[in-house]
């Protein structure tokens, strides 16, 4: 009805709105670009037309995600502020993007449609982040044995722990070796070899055992020989478990094609046709 006053209810969708208008001014404002004298200072001259429309394109996809990161973090902060949560910019961050699609839903359809929306936005990067550090602690748990040994042989020939580690990162797998190279760069660019080794904590709780070692060996000089050798059986040991773990779920994963693809082939290619064929001479 065109006359009637509308409920106190019927605001919250208007307050809502203004509030979040005046945290997009505010993250506009914050992230707004430099002056444009200052911008052709810095530039080259030498850009043609067309360098200068692309490199104007990726300025403004980087200002406005840098722009709807800021507005997503402060909703998110708020809400885990208010139920007593400490502040974690990635959850925060995350948070803030499942409400802003929420009320984007909201909005535009309906408000059952919001609540899984959002829902989504929240846990489908949880899981999608879950997946890649289980599938990265599988790589570095199957290579993890190999690096040892070869790190206990470039040990064993002479060289020290800083030019062993050089020397293996080429040969190990693509898991460990991506972060073990990481460290040449940081060792040019001066940093000790005990920082450096840090670059290494990524790769999870299978490779722990090994990089305390490592830091012992960096800091005391302590032979790591045998704790070498002990590690490579353990990491073996685990390994081997872990390949049974996943050869006991093969029987599991095999019950959906075999309940629902197998059997009822089976049914369809030999008791059909006989069913079929038996009630087609008795009715004859």
């Amino acid at each position: 009805m065109s006359g009637a006053s509308m409920s106190p209810a019927g605001y919250l969708p208007l307050v809502v709105g203004g509030l979040w208008l005046v945290l997009m001014l505010v993250a506009v404002l914050k992230h707004r670009a430099p002056p444009r004298r200052l911008r052709e200072l810095t530039r080259a001259r030498a850009l043609d037309r067309q360098d200068r429309l692309r490199m104007a394109g990726r300025e403004t996809l980087a200002s406005a995600a840098r722009v709807a990161d800021s507005a997503a973090v402060v909703p998110g902060r708020v809400i885990r502020w208010a139920v007593g949560l400490a502040g974690d910019p990635q959850a925060d961050r995350q948070l803030g993007f499942a409400v802003m699609v929420a009320l984007a839903v909201a909005a535009c359809s309906s408000m059952v449609l919001a609540v899984p929306a959002g829902a989504a936005v929240w846990l489908v990067p949880r899981l999608a982040r879950t997946a890649v550090e289980r599938r990265r602690r599988e790589s570095v748990l199957a290579e993890l044995p190999e690096f040892v040994d070869l790190l206990r042989l470039a040990l064993g020939s002479g060289r020290s722990l800083r030019l062993a580690l050089l020397r293996v990162a080429p040969l190990c797998g693509p898991a460990i070796g991506s972060y073990v190279r990481r460290i040449e760069g940081q060792l040019d660019r001066g940093l000790p070899l005990v920082e450096a080794l840090d670059s290494l904590v990524p790769l999870g709780e299978p490779f722990q055992p090994l990089l305390d070692a490592l830091r012992l060996s960096e800091l005391r000089g302590a032979p790591i020989a045998n704790l070498l050798d002990r590690i490579a059986a353990d990491s073996r040991t685990a390994r081997r478990r872990r390949a049974e773990e996943l050869a006991r779920r093969i029987p599991v994963k095999l019950l959906f094609p075999l309940v629902f693809c197998t059997l009822p082939a089976f049914g369809l290619l030999t008791v059909v046709p006989l069913v079929a064929s038996t009630v087609g001479r008795m009715s004859l």
